[in-house]
């Protein structure tokens, strides 16, 4: 039987939260877009690669969908809101979803997850709180070993001084 993490719990808790509960209307709050961190869910033919995901909503005519099209595609850490300069590229955009991804296995990040997790930490600083930047990488690198099922590694370079 698969143990409960506390981060799942925490997951639970910001899905159920009145702030990102979808509504069942079918006409979305415009104002209230989100941003969703996780893992890309490995799948036999499509998707063969670790990925870090960082989707953010464009338009939520229908919240439910959305949340459903990204729990059916990423392994979702964690979510949060857009802030008011996020969601001005948002108004010049023609999709649902703005998807930004680190392919972790590829150049440059050579399966280092801890360097994928401090450019995407340094990428949000000014968009993100420092405690919640933190919150987000730390929620990220227990729940990638989760994810993939791979064991953390200490050491993948040689540095010579």
């Amino acid at each position: 039987m698969k143990q409960e993490h506390p981060f799942d719990d925490q997951l639970k808790v910001m899905l159920n939260s009145p702030l990102n509960r979808p509504s069942f209307i079918a006409r979305g709050n415009p104002n209230r877009l989100q941003v969703y961190y996780g893992f890309a869910k490995l799948t036999p033919k499509i998707m063969r690669k670790h990925e870090l995901v960082i989707i953010y909503e464009n338009d939520n005519h229908n919240p439910m969908k959305n949340l459903e099209w990204i729990l059916r595609k990423t392994h979702l850490v964690y979510i949060r809101q857009q802030t008011e300069q996020e969601m001005t590229n948002a108004t010049m955009s023609n999709r649902i979803f703005t998807k930004y991804s680190y392919l972790i296995d590829e150049k440059p990040w050579s399966s280092n997850i801890d360097l994928v997790l401090e450019h995407n930490f340094v990428a949000d600083d000014k968009h993100v709180s420092q405690n919640e930047r933190e919150l987000i990488r730390v929620m990220l690198r227990e729940k990638y070993f989760e994810s993939y099922d791979t064991k953390p590694c200490y050491q993948t370079a040689l540095i010579f001084h």
